[in-house]
């Protein structure tokens, strides 16, 4: 069982890791992906360039947020949720446009995401944290 926690934890700090770098990279090269993001994704979002832009502006900081709270363990579960949430939109978005190769990063963080999220209780603590 303590095997388990141990692989647990490597798991949660790994999707951590892996989710806050990824928003610090996008975090330093900010100007080239709204670029990207307005390039390949205008003609499918609907509410405007602005929106888009702003969204686009946002993300980064939320993903490293994210990342930052999963890696000590703050706020778990809800973490979880949002991360989900968050990586689940950018796929849709991935998936509109056709980028599939793209998506391999976001289908290994929600399978992460998922993996954690089903070892978690109604409170959020973790079910091995308890024993």
């Amino acid at each position: 069982m303590k095997k388990f926690k141990e692989v647990k934890n490597a798991l949660r700090i790994v999707t951590g890791g892996v989710i806050m770098l990824h928003g610090l990279w996008k975090i330093i090269h900010l100007a080239e992906y709204i670029d990207f993001v307005e390039v390949n994704f205008t003609r499918f979002f609907i509410g405007g360039e602005f929106l888009l832009s702003t969204g686009a502006t946002v993300v980064p900081f939320i993903e490293s947020i994210l990342g930052l709270l999963l890696l000590l363990n703050i706020c778990y579960k809800k973490t979880i949720i949002v991360g989900i949430v968050l990586s689940f939109t950018m796929s849709v978005f991935l998936i509109a446009a056709g980028m599939y190769p793209k998506l391999i990063y976001h289908g290994l963080v929600l399978l992460m995401l998922s993996t954690l999220y089903s070892y978690t209780t109604p409170s959020g603590v973790s079910r091995l944290m308890r024993q």
